[in-house]
């Protein structure tokens, strides 16, 4: 039996593993610095199951950290060696990618980085993952949201009248 697959932008895909991160604890800035690197894992062929790992066992502590360290050594220039502490996450060559510095994690756990270079690379238009990984993504996603309950309209949850005129 085949698995059922989802085909989505990349706007679409990492907008929901944004929500997922936000879901599964990351503050927002970190969330959506989640969703980005998330995009670039899948659209370089990472395994969807890395990011379903890092949201669903708490990995995300252990790698939010590396854009900040990255951009902070990029942001000082040369002469700063930063060594990430083995073993190496899938999703560190993702966020590398995602920064505006062209900057790659080596084996050993160093990171390259050429301030001067600017390079993002292309990302495809549309992805496909798992219907599995979509769901687990929607479900921490639906973590965030607000409880459909009076008081919790009151308190200003929700689209009021005026708002779907």
């Amino acid at each position: 039996m085949t698995q059922a697959m989802f085909e989505g932008s990349v706007n679409e895909l990492q907008g929901l593993l944004s929500k997922a991160a936000r879901g599964a604890g990351a503050p927002a800035a970190q969330a959506a610095r989640f969703g980005q690197a998330g995009v670039y894992h899948l659209a370089q062929g990472g395994d969807e199951g890395d990011l379903d790992a890092a949201l669903s066992e708490r990995e995300l502590d252990c790698i939010l950290d590396i854009p900040v360290l990255i951009q902070g050594v990029a942001m000082e220039g040369e002469g700063i060696n930063l060594r990430l502490k083995p073993p190496i996450h899938p999703l560190a060559n993702a966020y590398c990618a995602a920064l505006p510095q062209a900057a790659t994690v080596m084996q050993d756990g160093s990171i390259s980085i050429d301030p001067d270079t600017l390079q993002r690379p292309p990302l495809p238009a549309r992805l496909t993952v798992s219907m599995r990984s979509v769901t687990l993504w929607q479900a921490l996603g639906a973590k965030t949201f607000v409880p459909e309950t009076e008081q919790s309209r009151l308190a200003g949850a929700g689209a009021g009248l005026t708002d779907n005129d």
